[in-house]
């Protein structure tokens, strides 16, 4: 218990991705990689599957991802376009499971969803 209570404030471990130099090098990363500098948000699935790497456990997580919350398409292609932007901010060249995972965690409305509802 004591070792969780010295763990640095969860705000300012979170807060660790605003740094203006991490983003400017992740948004550089990007416009270099990207066909014509385009934003990850804006990129097509054939583009994503083109430009980028996506590791085979990655991929694994992100099927399980959209068969248990029963995604969309399109929800399931913005899930791997924040999983790569996660991957940008990291310094990462591939998509890996924990930015799929980490990506899945602002998608938490799905989790609120009725079963049989719409």
């Amino acid at each position: 218990m004591a070792a969780v209570l010295k763990q640095p404030n969860p705000t300012q471990a979170s807060a660790s991705w605003c740094n203006p130099t991490r983003i400017e090098r992740a948004r550089k990363r990007m416009q270099r990689r990207n066909p014509g500098g385009a934003s990850n948000g804006r990129m097509s699935a054939a583009a994503l599957r083109q430009s980028g790497v996506i590791e085979a456990t990655a991929l694994d997580l992100w099927q399980q991802q959209i068969n248990q919350r029963g995604m969309s398409t399109r929800s399931s292609l913005q899930l791997l376009r924040v999983a790569r932007t996660i991957a940008d901010l990291n310094d990462r060249t591939s998509i890996d499971r924990n930015a799929v995972a980490e990506a899945s965690c602002f998608r938490c409305t799905d989790l609120l969803k009725q079963p049989g509802s719409q």
